[in-house]
């Protein structure tokens, strides 16, 4: 059985949920994602930098977010993903429109894949978790 086909086995969906995020982290989550987005280009480069060395231990509340964003377990956030995550629940409360939604997307994707991946996602959300200073 392949890493894939594990991933998809009928055992393993029923006892992993993928549901929206609750409606404070959504709200947390795009307020981080907006502001990455707004930031310089040599902002987002020092950002991409230090998400790419952080410790596993540092980038896993971040890892833990992104798993729950990749619906597909593929290790890429697809745009439907960011707007199945943040908005089929919470759309009213956030009040995002579709280019909003694809600006800040297309921000956050710094390698220009049409994907968010790993780095790129820890990098727009470095700064909801505080880091612990001893390394």
């Amino acid at each position: 059985m392949s890493a894939s086909e594990a991933l998809s086995h009928p055992w393993l969906s029923m006892h992993t949920t993928r549901d929206n995020l609750p409606m404070r982290q959504s709200i947390e989550l795009w307020g981080a994602l907006r502001g990455f987005a707004g930031t310089s280009p040599l902002q987002k480069l020092v950002l991409t930098v230090a998400a790419f060395h952080l410790t596993p231990l540092q980038a896993g509340p971040n890892k833990e977010l992104f798993n729950q964003i990749d619906m597909d377990r593929s290790g890429t956030i697809s745009l439907s993903d960011l707007s199945r995550a943040i908005r089929d629940k919470n759309v009213s409360a956030l009040n995002i429109d579709d280019a909003e939604l694809h600006s800040v997307f297309n921000a956050v994707d710094v390698s220009r894949s049409s994907q968010i991946n790993l780095t790129e996602f820890v990098a727009a959300t470095l700064l909801l978790q505080p880091l612990e200073t001893n390394v």
